[in-house]
C-alpha cells in the first residue's frame, strides 16, 4: 500500500511539474521583443546560370547575415516573426579543368550578393522561450559580384565585375525556421529560406536561391 501510495505521489508530482514550469516560464519570458543578431550562412543557387565562366554552379558558400528581428505576439500560442536582414549570399561556379601546354587551369567565379529581406513569418509559440515559424520573405537584390581567379585568359586577379544586370531585383522566397530564446534575452536562431521566383533574367538562366541560416541575436527591447 505504501509503494502504490508513494508512486502515486510521484506520478501526481510529474504532471504538476509541467504546468509550474509553464507558470514560471510565462512570468520571466518577453511577450513581444526586438533584437539585432549576426551569424553565417550556407548559401547556394538551384537551376541553370551563366556566370562569366563556362562551368557548374549552384555549389554551397559560406557567408554571412546580420539586421534586426522581432517578434510581435498575438496570443498565447501565435506570433509574428519579422526583421530587417542584410544577407551576404549568391553561389560558387567553377569551370570544367582544361589544359593548355600540359598546365592544368582551374577558374572559379564566386557570385557575391548583398540581399535585403524582409520575412513576416507565422510563429507557433506553445511557450515563450521558443517558437517555430514559417511564412513568406521579401527579397531585394542590391548588389551582385563576380571577382575572377587564376586564368591566364581572364581578367586581374581579384577583379570584381558588377553583374546587377543579370538579376532581377525583386523576389520572394518561403521561411521555414525556429529559434530558443534564454533568459538574458541572448537567442539562437535556425532557418532555411527558398527562393520561389527566379532571381536571374531569363537570358542568365532560371535560378532559384537557397540558404540555411544560423545565427545569435541578443534583445535590444522586450516588454
Amino acid at each position: 500500500m505504501l509503494r502504490i501510495k508513494n508512486i502515486s505521489s510521484i506520478i501526481f508530482f510529474f504532471l504538476l511539474l509541467p504546468h509550474t514550469s509553464t507558470s514560471q516560464s510565462n512570468q520571466s519570458y518577453p511577450d513581444n521583443f526586438v533584437g539585432v543578431y549576426l551569424g553565417p550562412n550556407l548559401s547556394g543557387f538551384m537551376g541553370d546560370y551563366t556566370a562569366n565562366i563556362e562551368g557548374k554552379s549552384g555549389k554551397l558558400r559560406l557567408r554571412t547575415q546580420y539586421g534586426l528581428f522581432g517578434k510581435i505576439n498575438i496570443n498565447r500560442d501565435f506570433s509574428v516573426f519579422t526583421g530587417l536582414h542584410i544577407i551576404l549570399n549568391g553561389a560558387l561556379t567553377k569551370n570544367k579543368e582544361s589544359t593548355s601546354a600540359t598546365v592544368t587551369i582551374n577558374t572559379v567565379a564566386k557570385t557575391n550578393l548583398t540581399t535585403f529581406s524582409v520575412p513576416g513569418m507565422f510563429t507557433l509559440t506553445p511557450r515563450r522561450e521558443y517558437g517555430v515559424m514559417l511564412g513568406p520573405q521579401f527579397d531585394l537584390i542590391i548588389s551582385a559580384k563576380e571577382p575572377w581567379y587564376g586564368s591566364e585568359n581572364n581578367k586581374p586577379v581579384n577583379y570584381q565585375e558588377d553583374v546587377i544586370d543579370k538579376f532581377n531585383r525583386t523576389g520572394l522566397s518561403v521561411a521555414v525556421g525556429a529559434y530558443y530564446l534564454f533568459l538574458n534575452g541572448v537567442s539562437m536562431h535556425i532557418r532555411y529560406t527558398q527562393g520561389v521566383t527566379s532571381i536571374t533574367k531569363k537570358e542568365f538562366g532560371n535560378t532559384l536561391p537557397y540558404s540555411i541560416q544560423l545565427y545569435m541575436g541578443i534583445n535590444i527591447y522586450q516588454d
